[in-house]
C-alpha cells in the first residue's frame, strides 16, 4: 500500500533528479543491496552534485515514479597509490 506522504517525497526526489539531469549533472536509478534491509528498499536514486553524491532509497511500490530516470552509472576514478 502506498503512503501519500511517502509518495509525495518520492515525487519530489524524481523532480530534483530530473532537474539535476537538465542542468548537466549525473543522476539516475540503480538497485543497491544493503545488508540488513528488506529487499523492497533496494531501489535507489542517485544524484551527483558539486558537493558530493546524494542518494534516496525507495520501496518497490514507488518504482513507477522513477521510470523516467536513466540507469545510474557510477563515475570510476583511478587512484594511483604513491609508494
Amino acid at each position: 500500500m502506498r503512503d501519500l506522504l511517502e509518495e509525495s517525497r518520492n515525487r519530489l526526489m524524481v523532480m530534483i533528479a530530473l532537474e539535476a539531469l537538465r542542468r548537466g549533472f549525473r543522476a539516475g536509478k540503480k538497485t543497491t543491496c544493503v545488508a540488513g534491509w528488506e529487499r523492497e528498499w533496494f531501489n535507489c536514486c542517485y544524484i551527483d552534485t558539486p558537493q558530493g553524491l546524494v542518494s534516496w532509497h525507495y520501496r518497490d511500490c514507488f518504482a513507477d515514479l522513477f521510470e523516467g530516470l536513466p540507469p545510474y552509472e557510477p563515475l570510476l576514478i583511478n587512484v594511483v597509490a604513491k609508494g
